[in-house]
């Protein structure tokens, strides 16, 4: 009869893992998504496709709490100025959007 070597022998009295419930992970995922929606891009997007958010007011905003270059040098890249620099207007909308520029 063969002996094991040390090594195998513990391997062999050693007890499974156990597996855990993912309750955890899933409360986790779904605080994320949250976080994703009140205080991300999406919280942005959806503050201004409100029907009675005013773009024109935004712009006047924009104009006049951002230098001109700054918002070429955006558009330059496909973007808007809200996108970097919050303004009253925005905030005043969705206080949460102060979050979103903060993480920027």
């Amino acid at each position: 009869m063969r002996k094991l070597p040390p090594a195998d022998a513990d391997l062999a009295s050693q007890q499974p893992l156990p597996v855990l419930k993912p309750a955890t992970q899933i409360d986790f995922y779904a605080r994320l998504q949250a976080v994703k929606e009140r205080y991300l891009h999406n919280a942005l997007k959806d503050t201004i496709g409100a029907s009675t958010f005013d773009l024109f007011t935004l712009d006047v905003e924009l104009a006049s709490f951002a230098d001109a270059a700054s918002l070429k040098r955006l558009a330059s890249h496909h973007l808007r100025g809200e996108t970097f620099f919050p303004v009253p207007y925005l905030l005043k909308r969705n206080a949460y959007l102060l979050g979103y520029y903060r993480l920027l």
